[in-house]
């Protein structure tokens, strides 16, 4: 009976790593279309990146390490990709943290694909996920996987990578996710068909008005936001600077209104803070 390394050993990957760099350079590309500015996409050189295979060691199978090397990444290191999300840039992370972030995200964790369970070091972590909710992303370049690995609830659950960048391209355009620099993601997919007060446009006194016990997002807060976004053209026209400030200036009246709730994200920090990313309870 032919064992299960010899399978992973014998099978032939959906996707050449070639393929894999496009898949996420269209998806990169994409965002810096929206609130990304183009200046922190880092293109590989036509050889890759110059991670040293020795610094590795057996954590990457030869596929995943090679990958890893032509990937794009996104500067700066901890960009929110998703909810509660890190996106990580191993040209700047890989000496400083690989090991911390192999550990972390393959920590009490069962690694499967579509049908048997496959080795860990298949796995090439692409994000951290922090806190209850928090989505860590896992690339299986032998089975073209893109895993979701939701922290305090289950996973890894297997997606083909063309859909998963396609499911998340539409949540972007629809504003299921609202981004904005220095603040995570705001997941907003549970708000989308709750019941709001307001009917027609909303107005920035309405969202003002609200109780300051009410924190960022309510439902009237991500449909005003979305309506912001939308006004300044998004997603195709998206005047992303003039939107960032206007929706800067709302923050601001909201602090002094003493409403607050949109957390910071963890780009200033530089590094992965994998001894507290836990959190507390959410």
């Amino acid at each position: 009976m032919e064992s299960q390394e010899s399978r992973e050993e014998n099978r032939t990957p959906p996707y050449t790593v070639q393929q894999y760099r496009d898949l996420f350079l269209d998806y990169y590309t994409f965002l810096t279309k929206l609130h990304i500015s183009p200046s922190q996409l880092k293109i590989p050189p036509p050889e890759g990146w110059n991670f040293p295979r020795e610094f590795i060691g057996d954590k990457l199978t030869d596929l995943a390490y090679e990958t890893m090397c032509h990937l794009p990444y996104l500067s700066p290191h901890n960009l929110p990709v998703d909810y509660k999300s890190e996106l990580i840039d191993w040209t700047v992370a890989l000496k400083s943290e690989f090991n911390d972030i192999i550990d972390y995200t393959r920590s009490n964790t069962e690694f499967w694909g579509e049908e048997n369970e496959l080795d860990e070091n298949h796995f090439l972590p692409i994000s951290v996920g922090h806190e209850s909710g928090g989505v860590t992303l896992l690339l299986c370049p032998l089975n073209g996987g893109l895993y979701q690995d939701i922290v305090r609830m289950d996973g890894p659950h297997f997606m083909n990578i063309e859909q998963r960048f396609g499911e998340y391209k539409e949540m972007f355009k629809n504003l299921d996710m609202i981004p904005f620099p220095g603040k995570t993601l705001l997941d907003v997919c549970g708000k989308r068909y709750k019941p709001c007060r307001s009917r027609g446009p909303i107005t920035e006194e309405e969202v003002l008005a609200q109780d300051p016990k009410e924190w960022i997002p309510t439902v009237l807060d991500t449909r005003y936001l979305k309506q912001v976004y939308r006004g300044y053209g998004w997603p195709l026209e998206f005047r992303r600077e003039e939107c960032f400030e206007y929706v800067e200036g709302l923050l601001k009246k909201m602090e002094e209104r003493e409403r607050g709730g949109w957390e910071d994200d963890r780009t200033e920090y530089g590094v992965m803070d994998l001894d507290n990313i836990g959190g507390s309870e959410a």
